[in-house]
């Protein structure tokens, strides 16, 4: 009517509910880890080769609750890759980042026989002190190969 568009109001009002979202997630689980005397909240403890855990940490200078999978490579093989496998299949360990709602969720593939209270502790560090982070999957380190018989 004015000339004017909504676009750019709208621009500038969705990304502080965002971050308004964010703040209330960062909030409610500072609480809790306050009350825990922990840096991590164990969700669940899927197998010894296998955890849930959230933790605050920084992502692309956002301050947000990272909904943390941190499994071992065997874990991974067994239960996403053995059936549709073929006889041998190369894996790297990896870091996968994905959007959801009031957190991201970061998915730790690792070549550790389990995952046990400092192999927790030792992602959370890696996850805070990377600053290159970004969404998507990123392979490292050594190839492991595993035998599908």
């Amino acid at each position: 009517m004015y000339g004017y568009s909504l676009v750019p109001l709208l621009n500038i009002i969705l990304p502080v509910k965002h971050k308004e979202t964010f703040d209330k997630a960062v909030h409610d689980l500072q609480t809790q880890l306050q009350q825990l005397d922990s840096q991590h909240l164990l969700i669940n403890r899927i197998s010894d080769q296998h955890v849930h855990v959230k933790f605050i940490g920084n992502f692309q200078g956002q301050l947000l609750v990272w909904n943390a999978f941190v499994r071992t490579m065997r874990d991974y093989y067994e239960y996403e890759l053995k059936q549709s496998a073929d006889e041998k299949i190369a894996l790297r360990p990896f870091i996968k980042i994905e959007k959801e709602d009031s957190s991201y969720k970061i998915s730790l593939v690792l070549n550790l026989d389990k995952i046990d209270e400092a192999a927790i502790k030792k992602s959370i560090i890696m996850v805070r002190k990377y600053k290159r982070l970004s969404v998507g999957r990123h392979e490292y380190g050594d190839v492991c190969y595993f035998e599908n018989k």
